[in-house]
């Protein structure tokens, strides 16, 4: 595959998750791929970039009844940057649960669906799915925010954040 003048795009292995926000009616969810060094601390930063929300509030991972979030910020609470999907693909995890909010505690349900090795791809995340608009940040459950649904711009805020060249 071509990349920037004619260069061949780079190898990575590439996870396929599916983040689906619980509770909320219509639902609201995002199908995401990302390379598998994304730590639980990217993951966080995916999230809050495909529901538009401005991390502005504390978050946690619940990996089989472990506890991740940034460090210092949960009581009793393991490092999320410690932590990557390659090994939680070595742990054979398929479902964790991202808790955003803790007093509207949005919880999320991450489905990792599928994992390809050795595929040709750009190293920052995309989303290549989803549906339901966003909720506002601090509305409880208010319904969605007005904004739809725009995987573009969703893909060029990703691009923006996760382009390290």
């Amino acid at each position: 595959m071509p990349h920037e003048a004619g260069q061949e795009l780079p190898t990575y292995t590439i996870v396929t998750a599916k983040i689906t926000l619980r509770r909320t009616k219509p639902p609201v969810w995002r199908r995401v791929t990302m390379v598998d060094t994304v730590t639980l601390g990217d993951l966080h930063a995916i999230i809050q970039c495909v529901l538009g929300w401005q991390d502005s509030h504390l978050h946690a991972f619940d990996v089989k009844g472990k506890v991740y979030s940034a460090a210092g910020t949960v009581d009793d609470a393991e490092d999320e940057e410690q932590l990557d999907l390659k090994t939680l693909r070595k742990r054979r995890v398929k479902r964790l649960t991202y808790i955003y909010d803790f007093g509207d505690r949005w919880q999320h349900q991450i489905d990792i669906e599928c994992v390809e090795d050795e595929i040709p791809a750009h190293a920052e995340p995309r989303c290549i799915d989803g549906k339901g608009n966003p909720r506002p940040e601090d509305g409880g459950r208010t319904p969605p925010l007005s904004a739809k649904f725009d995987m573009n711009e969703i893909n060029r805020r990703l691009s923006r954040m996760f382009n390290r060249s």
